[in-house]
């Protein structure tokens, strides 16, 4: 089993969809239109060179997503940050929010923002060990900001 991060094609969608509707469905968050929306046309919604969608590929099979938005002022955004629910505990989370880390700096942003769910304690602490630091909380989102340079 190899595990592949790499740039989503658009031939992705479909799969893309089917994983983050079900873990969103599994945590009790809404697949919304607005999610819908940016899933189904990634590379209008996350153009490179400056954002971009990424999956974990295991064996063919896409079992993580992460992106990155470009947020302007030198500011990006992690968004879609969903590993399968069979995938889970294998580090498959971690290895996105890295590849989407050097991703920022290869872009050269000084700041990403990202928020979760307070409920999703093990997203939280991964932020965390990256250097993210909480920011805000409400009941239904946690906010988080890292500084990647001065």
């Amino acid at each position: 089993m190899s595990l592949v991060v790499e740039p989503a094609r658009p031939e992705d969608e479909p799969e893309i969809q089917r994983l983050v509707k079900s873990v969103l469905t599994e945590f009790g968050l809404p697949y919304d239109r607005t999610v819908a929306a940016e899933l189904s046309n990634l590379e209008e919604h996350f153009p490179q060179p400056r954002s971009v969608f990424f999956v974990a590929r295991m064996d063919g099979r896409v079992v993580g997503t992460t992106a990155v938005q470009e947020a302007g002022k030198g500011r990006a955004v992690l968004k879609h940050q969903y590993v399968h629910a069979d995938y889970r505990r294998r580090g498959i989370g971690a290895k996105l929010l890295d590849a989407a880390l050097v991703y920022c700096r290869v872009c050269g942003y000084r700041e990403v923002q990202l928020e979760t769910a307070p409920w999703m304690q093990q997203a939280q602490r991964l932020y965390r060990s990256r250097g993210f630091r909480e920011v805000s909380r409400d009941e239904n989102t946690v906010r988080y900001h890292l500084v990647l340079a001065g």
